[in-house]
């Protein structure tokens, strides 16, 4: 059984090493390679194994199983090229619009989702704010909180924009050829704004981890909260900020509902990874589930990403990434003997 990671860097990185070491325990082989690696001729990949903790080359065939990373646009060809000989850990899951039209009329998402819209001219926007109250604008595609606006209408009739870290104020007019000009009929969404915010007014939101095991069932990687230490808007960790427990971050927010709001946060945990799943053709391995709490701790579906980030719980969720691997090695070897 042998799996290969495929990235663009020429090196593995060091977040790699936990993976492999539980995968060997699992009598699975992992490399690394990147598209320079790969020999079409004799359809071969010189590849980096790890051997006594120390990445060394090594000619090799074709794995059975590449783990992608579904974000990562340059390997695209190298991923169509791949599909006719190997099975892939993961598929992307679309743009956060595409997502969420396959979800909306769902019956267990119907509470979750936020109000949202794609921006198209400026009158759809205004019936928007007008709506809704107070807004965010975002990029469609997912940019790791990166030009992320809040939008509220004051009560002279100005327009107040606000990023994590600068403030505008525009007339009317003056908003209006600024939204013509940036976003209209762009690759951005409309969405209500959620007050996801500490009693300090710092913006968090609760990531949950999920990922399979060798059975292919979902398992539970971890719930935390992320915390934007120094925006005003986002809680991403790219932008700045950091990570608590969550069972004390919930009590300290709201300790007379922490229990009740910390068990629909793991029921959630089980039951939007499974209802997820069942809209595609094709499964993932992990799912990363961003949820906001409302001023009640009612929670509400910010994102859902294949291919999620495991900075804050390495070692659990290599564990669970090389059970899957074991399992889809397995697949594949029965896929070939039918």
């Amino acid at each position: 059984m042998k799996v290969g990671i495929l990235r663009r860097a020429n090196r593995p990185d060091f977040i790699f090493k936990p993976v492999v070491v539980f995968a060997q325990h699992l009598e699975v082989d992992v490399f690394y390679f990147s598209p320079k690696d790969v020999d079409l001729e004799n359809k071969t990949i010189n590849g980096y194994f790890l051997q006594e903790g120390t990445w060394k080359k090594k000619t090799t065939s074709y794995p059975d199983v590449i783990d992608i990373h579904t974000g990562n646009r340059p390997l695209k060809k190298w991923i169509e090229y791949f599909d006719n000989y190997c099975t892939f850990t993961t598929h992307p899951v679309g743009k956060k619009t595409e997502v969420f039209k396959k979800i909306k009329e769902k019956e267990w998402a119907k509470e979750l989702i936020i109000p949202y819209e794609r921006t198209r001219d400026f009158a759809s926007f205004q019936v928007f704010l007008t709506t809704h109250k107070k807004i965010i604008i975002k990029p469609a595609g997912g940019n790791q909180g990166k030009n992320v606006h809040k939008i509220e209408q004051l009560a002279d009739g100005k327009i107040e924009m606000s990023s994590d870290n600068a403030n505008w104020i525009f007339t009317m007019a003056e908003f209006q050829e600024y939204y013509q000009q940036n976003f209209e009929n762009k690759s951005f969404m409309l969405q209500k704004y959620i007050h996801s915010m500490t009693k300090e007014g710092i913006p968090y939101d609760i990531r949950i981890q999920v990922r399979k095991d060798d059975e292919n069932k979902w398992a539970l990687v971890k719930i935390y909260p992320r915390i934007g230490l120094g925006n005003k808007i986002t809680s991403n960790i790219h932008t700045g900020g950091g990570v608590a427990k969550i069972v004390s971050f919930i009590h300290m927010l709201y300790p007379e509902r922490y229990q009740e709001i910390m068990k629909n946060l793991k029921h959630l945990a089980f039951q939007i990874p499974r209802e997820f799943e069942r809209l595609y053709p094709y499964d993932f391995d992990a799912l990363g589930i961003d949820l906001g709490l409302d001023e009640q701790g009612d929670p509400y579906l910010f994102e859902i990403n294949a291919s999620p980030g495991s900075e804050f719980c390495k070692a659990e969720a290599a564990f669970y990434r090389a059970q899957y691997y074991k399992y889809l090695c397995k697949k594949h070897k029965e896929s070939l003997n039918e």
